[in-house]
This record gives structure tokens, sequence and C-alpha cells, in this order.
């Protein structure tokens, strides 16, 4: 099954699972979410580390490190909120297409039986 491009970003445009497969690819697309998730929650405990001295290098390496991991557009964080948002887009596009499968199945068996 392909899905139209528009899927870029993290993706890419094009991906392609064999049907019977579809299953699975959604359980591991679903681990590697949880997976994203939690290390989601590490970046935000990166946004808020303290400095382990009260000098002027400390501070500015923890306001460093703070802004890199939850601040802005290109955050830590912002990256994983996106591929977090590209795993859900790429498990509803399987889903759909799944089940558009097994309904396009279901006609057939049921056009081919009612032939009989």
């Amino acid at each position: 099954m392909s899905a139209p491009g528009g899927l870029d970003g993290i993706g890419g445009g094009m991906f392609e699972v064999n049907i019977a497969e579809a299953p699975q690819a959604i359980k591991e697309l679903e681990q590697a979410r949880s997976e994203l998730e939690s290390v989601k929650a590490e970046a935000v405990r990166l946004g808020q580390v303290n400095p382990p001295a009260a000098d002027n290098v400390s501070l500015e390496a923890a306001e460093i490190l703070g802004q890199a991991a939850v601040e802005g557009p290109r955050s830590f964080l912002q990256a994983l909120t996106e591929g977090v948002a590209e795993i859900d887009r790429l498990v509803a596009s399987l889903r759909a297409g799944f089940e558009l499968y097994r309904e396009s199945d279901q006609r057939s068996a049921f056009g081919y039986e009612g032939r009989g």
C-alpha cells in the first residue's frame, strides 16, 4: 500500500507496506511513538537543569542547554514533537489503507459468493 506525498518532513514523501505486514508496522510505529514520548520527558528535564555552581560559565551553560532542549522551533523537544506527529500521521494512513483493503476484500468475497 502506498501513501500519497505530503508526508514530508521526517518520513519523506512515499512509503510502501506489504498489506499483510500492516498490523505489525502499526504496532512497531506505536512502540516508536511511545519511546519518543519518553525521550520528550527527558528533553523537558534537560530544559530544567540546575547549574552545578553559581559561576557565570555554569549559569550560561545551563541556560544554553535549556534553550536547546525545550525552547523554540529548533529545540530538541520540538523535533521530538514533530516526530510523534509524523508517526501519528503514518499510523492513521496505514489504518485507513488497511481498512480500505479489508473492505475491498470483503466486497470481492461477497461478489464471488453471490455468483454461485
